[in-house]
Order: structure tokens, then sequence, then C-alpha cells
């Protein structure tokens, strides 16, 4: 069954395609390790941001849905710190998931709003 953006009866993806450009948008700070448009996934390689070197961060972003809505997508930022010459166990930085999904949100509607016009 092909999935299709309700705004748009033209598209061929199985998740919204605005999330995904999005997503893929926003994840392209890191090295992608896998993409799956089908699925709906995202997942980065780890990151670390030239500021913080002490802290790297992985993206696991998942679209859930073929309609742009604030629960079609999630986002998982798994985070690891750098102690003395060892990393720490990973967690998920539950906060920094949340502002991720915002920001995925945004852009998604931006490209939206820029697509209709």
């Amino acid at each position: 069954m092909l999935l299709r953006d309700q705004n748009d009866q033209s598209s061929s993806f199985y998740v919204n395609a605005y999330l995904w450009r999005a997503g893929l948008e926003v994840a392209s700070i890191a090295p992608l390790i896998s993409t799956d448009a089908f699925g709906g996934t995202i997942i980065s390689d780890w990151y670390i941001h030239p500021k913080t070197k002490n802290k790297k961060i992985k993206l696991a972003i998942f679209i859930k849905s073929q309609e742009l809505r604030s629960n079609g997508i999630s986002v998982k930022v798994y985070v690891q710190n750098l102690e003395g010459k060892e990393w720490s166990e990973t967690t998920i930085d539950k906060n920094l998931s949340l502002k991720i999904e915002e920001i995925i949100l945004n852009k998604a509607r931006n490209l939206r709003l820029n697509t209709k016009q």
C-alpha cells in the first residue's frame, strides 16, 4: 500500500515528504549511516561539534506518518561524554530530542508553505 501526503496527491513517499526532507536537512550536520524513505528512518553517525569536543551525539529520526503533524515524528538523540580518555555509556537527551523534533517540524511546515506558493 502506497501512503501519500494528503496535501500532495502526486507524492510517492511512504512517509510525509516534508518531514522527510526536513529530517534529512537537520541530520546532515553529521555523516548519515542509514536512511530509509520507505520506513521513515534517518540514522546519523556519531558527531562531535568543534566547540564541544568532550561530547558526541548520534541522531535517530523516525518519520511515523504520511501527514505533517507533530506526532508524525520522533527523534532520539544519543549522547556520550568524554571522561578522561574513555567515552561514557550512551544516554538519551530527551530535551535535545524534543528541540530537534520542533526544528524539523518547523522546517517541514516552511517547506510546505514555500512549495504551495
